[in-house]
């Protein structure tokens, strides 16, 4: 009687796993004024943005069908996929928290910190919130540097 239990459930697990669920296509933005107006250029065969480090100075488009294309890094202001948006910013993607504000920007993005522990070293990851006063401006830690 476990053993098919098992089964069922196993079974039902497969079901799911072999649905195709929708992905939502890529929209790419090469200035925040596209973003305010909705007409970036929509990928839907883009499987990834990859960034290349903080020296290199292109993005890589990974299509769906394994072929790559180079992007400038300053060429490409964010993307957005589903309700999420990303502004390119440093040398890396920063998720943008309040596109619509009037007042300030809020963006949120992780860190990893190391820190000390009897057992070790241990890294943990830790949210960030970083705030700007527009889309186009420099991102600030405080939210009254920004508004300055």
């Amino acid at each position: 009687m476990k053993i098919l239990a098992y089964l069922c459930i196993v079974l039902i697990g497969l079901m799911f796993s072999a649905c195709q669920r929708d992905v939502n296509p890529y929209v790419l933005y090469y200035k925040s004024t596209q973003f305010k107006t909705q007409q970036g250029d929509t990928l839907a065969s883009l499987k990834s943005i990859r960034n290349g480090g903080i020296f290199n100075k292109n993005l890589t488009l990974v299509m769906r069908d394994k072929s790559r294309k180079e992007v400038p890094k300053d060429g490409l202001w964010g993307y957005s996929q589903g309700d999420k948006v990303y502004r390119n910013y440093g040398d890396r993607f920063i998720q943008v928290v309040t596109p619509y504000s009037d007042s300030t920007i809020k963006y949120m993005t992780e860190r990893s910190v190391a820190f000390w522990t009897s057992n070790g070293n241990r890294t943990m990851n830790q949210v960030m919130l970083l705030y700007s006063k527009d889309l186009d401006s420099k991102v600030y830690l405080s939210l009254r540097k920004a508004k300055r």
